[in-house]
């Protein structure tokens, strides 16, 4: 009886309020909420989660995850393209092998949920990308030097974003419910936007686990860069998987087991993976001065 949509509303205010019941607002929150990169950064984070739960409307957890991973070769072609930030040929070479292996998947995914699926796994992953891209950017996160202080910009543009977005979703609600607008199954309707299961999972359980997202997805940038970031996720398909079996053996859920193909797709992504972070650490070295340049 968990609406996604609700789920993630409310798990956003929440971890907004912890971040921010821990570190206090501080004297610039004024200015860091009406930042114009809050907005979209904090619009990003929520938009993001969105697409991924609808992706899971589709296809399991371990398939949809596969399909965000799009994301790898988005960052790097908006690094080179918009930073000229130029990624090495194998890193480059790599990338271009992880689009086909999800061409792949996409290509066997069944036929009745195969674009939609396709669609909102690029948009997720184009929005991981941008929130990435503008968090590198966001001037309160690249002044700050403290662990309490990038979790304070984090808080703040959370906030505000998330508690806009959960009022303008109950006011979607009872225009839907009204009948001023038609209902759409992406609008919950009253008695799920107030449903006390979905308000206490997606404070305590969801609350939880993306205030640690979103402070290692927000402040890590900053050191080391959006391409490597989407990169290191590239991991999350095969403990997606692990929590999928975990959640089927609890009878949670109810979940294929992903076929020998999805398995092979999976692999294929996370081994590019490991070729694009030893290229771009092989290029690093090659790139530094050696002892004997005068």
């Amino acid at each position: 009886g968990v609406h996604a949509i609700a789920f993630i509303l409310y798990a956003m205010v929440f971890s907004a309020v912890s971040i921010l019941a821990i570190t206090g607002p501080g004297r610039d929150a004024r200015a860091i909420m009406l930042h114009p990169m809050s907005w979209l950064i904090g619009m990003a984070i929520i938009l993001m989660e969105v697409f991924y739960f609808l992706i899971l409307t589709f296809v399991p957890p371990a398939h949809g995850n596969i399909i965000v991973r799009i994301g790898i070769p988005m960052s790097m072609l908006a690094g080179w393209l918009v930073f000229r930030r130029r990624p090495p040929r194998l890193a480059a070479l790599a990338g271009a092998v992880i689009v086909a292996a999800i061409a792949a998947v996409v290509a066997i995914t069944d036929a009745a949920v195969r674009w939609p699926m396709t669609l909102c796994g690029l948009l997720c992953g184009f929005i991981m990308m941008a929130r990435g891209f503008a968090a590198e950017m966001h001037p309160w996160n690249r002044a700050a030097r403290t662990v309490p202080d990038k979790l304070r910009v984090t808080g703040i543009l959370l906030f505000v974003t998330s508690v806009i977005s959960l009022l303008l979703t109950g006011l979607a609600t009872y225009a839907a419910a009204s009948g001023l607008i038609p209902p759409h199954p992406i609008i919950p309707a009253p008695d799920r936007l107030l449903h006390l299961p979905t308000i206490l999972l997606g404070g305590v359980a969801g609350g939880v686990i993306l205030t640690v997202m979103t402070y290692l997805g927000f402040s890590g940038v900053v050191k080391i860069g959006t391409e490597n970031l989407m990169a290191m996720m590239a991991l999350t398909p095969l403990t997606s998987w692990v929590f999928q079996e975990l959640g089927v053996a609890l009878g949670l859920i109810v979940a294929a087991r992903p076929e020998a193909r999805l398995v092979l797709a999976m692999t294929v992504i996370i081994a590019c993976v490991f070729v694009i972070l030893w290229a771009g650490r092989l290029a690093r070295v090659m790139a530094r001065p050696s002892a004997t340049t005068p």
